[in-house]
């Protein structure tokens, strides 16, 4: 796996190598698809994994791409010297052609969501997901990915992502609205063009309009803030809203903001949506992908329907050719384009939530018990666990080996 950037899956290898050490006793030997680890996921590496090696480098040695005979031996040797119950493939699929046969009968791919978009290795994807006979996915949205997009025939154990254990808090309780000051509505994203942060914009606009009383609280950065900032400027909010950058204590961000409004285009699980639930943040979401099995329409949050075309996406104030090329609808049960939500028609169902404190405290109380019992960690990596457990016995990860959804 890439470990050279920290973000989803790097905290979920983080979160999980963790917690399989300590609970299950397992031994990790990591192969970095990088040319570097990130400073925080070093403190795993050192304490919680068996050995490090780079897929790239022998003892610093840079191996090129033409090298591939040598790569083939270095992985070979690595296999046998580690021996490893299972070789687990975490999205990364460069190296797959350099695995002898033996290394393959013992690989298990877990999607992380680079299967929705990642186009310059998909032939060594199509040559992976040929040969290797099982997979997890993190979601029921990645499980149909990999089926309906790459028509993967293999064995498919879906363990839902959870919330970490370093981000849930010590005393969790739930929200009621605030009485003398705004409330504070959340955005907790990468600054990049397919978490499309304009559309949170409009809405909060439209929300503003309908007399509600908010802020918008932005934690995040990336290469959009300039343009975001720009557009909170011309929508006449920028009073209204704050750009706090990269926030290293999410916990307090939580805390502190009443619910959450997340306007991805795509999302193959949505790791901060169940954050927030554990702080009694209600959810708003598009109903596509990952996102719709975390939110329970107008229980735990809202599910907001996309309807309007990409294409309407630079009058809004962001690049359409930047945004992915597909989504899950489970609606339908297919792939499809994806599209946007309607900010007028969000905000209004937004507003009906915030301005209710009935509606509101009861939508916070499911958020928070939602998170606590579907999205509890030790669930999310028991099932992790015994589905490797089976892999390694029986060479599949299913109970019974099923491949219609």
């Amino acid at each position: 796996m890439r470990l050279s950037s920290f973000g989803g899956v790097q905290w979920q290898f983080e979160a999980f190598a963790q917690y399989s050490a300590r609970v299950f006793n397992t031994a990790h030997d990591v192969m970095a698809c990088s040319k570097e680890v990130h400073p925080l996921v070093w403190p795993v590496i050192a304490n919680q994994c068996r050995s490090l090696r780079y897929d790239n480098q022998i003892r610093g040695l840079r191996l090129s791409k033409r090298m591939f005979g040598v790569k083939r031996c270095y992985l070979a040797h690595t296999v046998r010297r580690t021996d490893p119950d299972a070789i687990v493939l975490w999205d990364r699929v460069e190296q797959f052609s350099n695995l002898t046969s033996r290394a393959v009968d013992r690989c298990i791919y877990w999607e992380h969501g680079s299967s929705w978009t990642q186009r310059r290795y998909s032939k060594e994807r199509n040559n992976m997901l040929r040969h290797v006979s099982c997979a997890l996915a993190n979601s029921y949205a990645a499980k149909r990915i990999l089926q309906l997009k790459w028509g993967y025939t293999g064995d498919i154990a879906v363990c839902l992502n959870a919330v970490r254990p370093n981000v849930r808090p010590v005393n969790p309780s739930s929200k009621s609205l605030p009485v003398n000051r705004p409330v504070r509505i959340g955005v907790a994203a990468k600054l990049v063009a397919f978490k499309a942060i304009q559309m949170a914009l409009h809405v909060f606009k439209h929300l503003l309009a309908l007399g509600l009383d908010a802020s918008l609280q932005v934690a995040g950065d990336g290469p959009e803030r300039a343009r975001l900032v720009a557009l909170a400027e011309r929508l006449g909010i920028a009073e209204h809203v704050v750009f706090h950058g990269f926030v290293a204590d999410m916990g307090g961000f939580y805390a502190n903001i009443e619910c959450l409004l997340h306007t991805s285009v795509s999302e193959p699980f949505g790791g901060v949506l169940v954050e927030a639930m554990a702080y009694g943040c209600p959810v708003f979401c598009p109903a596509v992908d990952g996102m719709a099995e975390i939110v329970d329409d107008n229980d735990n949050g809202l599910l907001l329907s996309p309807v309007l075309a990409i294409t309407d996406f630079s009058a809004l104030g962001g690049e359409s050719q930047a945004l992915p090329p597909l989504v899950y609808r489970p609606d339908s049960d297919s792939i499809d384009v994806p599209m946007l939500i309607d900010p007028e028609t969000s905000a209004f169902r937004i507003s009906a939530i915030l301005k209710d404190a009935k509606a509101f405290e009861r939508m916070s109380r499911s958020a928070l018990f939602t998170s606590q019992t579907r999205f509890a960690y030790h669930r999310h990596a028991d099932d992790v666990y015994k589905a490797l457990s089976r892999f390694r016995r029986e060479r599949r990860v299913t109970l019974h080996n099923r491949n219609t959804p």
